[in-house]
């Protein structure tokens, strides 16, 4: 789902996806869960609310919202409607992370990997940020 619909269309084709749409209402009926990574955090609240409105568990990328207000909108709906909300970072799902996590394996001592850049196909798009892996 995104608000370039065209360049939505084009990462549908790419990866096979059957039904992409421009907004939280285009999901409604299709998803059992939803996950919430917007380009930037401020965008957060507008995709997640729908959802948790309607009782779907919700995954909101880090930061989960850029404003207290935000926030509260996302917990409010959570517990009006019970459904669960968690944020956290989504680094850890990527095959790159695994590849990295295995090449750790047998090193000694604690370790601390930092990423840096952007989480996006296109790296021409905004995100990006700074993640730690720790073992």
């Amino acid at each position: 789902m995104g608000s370039d619909v065209a360049r939505t269309r084009e990462l549908a084709r790419q990866f096979a996806v059957p039904h992409a749409g421009t907004g939280p209402g285009d999901l409604a009926g299709r998803v059992d869960a939803v996950i919430v990574g917007d380009r930037h955090g401020a965008l957060h609240r507008e995709h997640a609310v729908p959802h948790l409105v309607a009782g779907l568990p919700v995954f909101v990328d880090k930061p989960p919202a850029c404003s207290v207000a935000d926030a509260e909108a996302m917990l409010e709906a959570a517990a009006k409607s019970g459904a669960p909300l968690l944020s956290g970072s989504a680094l850890r799902w990527q095959a790159d992370t695994a590849v990295l996590e295995s090449r750790m394996r047998g090193l000694q001592g604690p370790l601390e990997v930092s990423a840096f850049g952007t989480w996006y196909p296109d790296r021409r798009r905004l995100g990006g940020g700074r993640h730690g892996l720790l073992r």
